[in-house]
């Protein structure tokens, strides 16, 4: 399992599309990939296959793949099946713990099951 830290909270779910090339992207209780924080589930932990089951995140540390660059302590929310840096009164999804760049992998802590709204802090 890819979800690392002190035990995260995590469900299994069935991937209603093939989830091998998204792994720590952000997916719905479908199995698919999340556009927003409105259907957000988690963070995928694997690479299954349409029909496998999918393990995702719910709550605690976990990697996930950043759309945009992030800073260190921000605030992150979902866009396009990814975490992006969050703005002023968006549904937040989780922090950052290190700076990361578009496209890279990160590492944050996420809460999907109670989100919060950003204040948009980067301190």
């Amino acid at each position: 399992m890819s979800v690392y830290g002190e035990q995260p909270l995590v469900e299994t779910v069935v991937a209603g599309e093939s989830l091998v090339a998204y792994q720590y992207h952000i997916a719905t209780i479908a199995g698919v990939r999340a556009l927003n924080a409105t259907t957000a589930l988690g963070l995928i932990q694997g690479k299954p296959a349409s029909g496998d089951p999918a393990t995702i995140c719910l709550i605690g540390k976990s990697k996930f793949k950043a759309y945009g660059t992030i800073t260190k302590g921000a605030d992150i929310m979902v866009g396009s099946g990814m975490a992006i840096q969050a703005t002023s009164g968006l549904s937040m999804v989780g922090r950052n713990l290190y700076a990361v760049t578009s496209g890279s992998i990160g590492s944050g802590i996420f809460n999907f099951v109670t989100r919060g709204y950003s204040v948009y802090s980067t301190a």
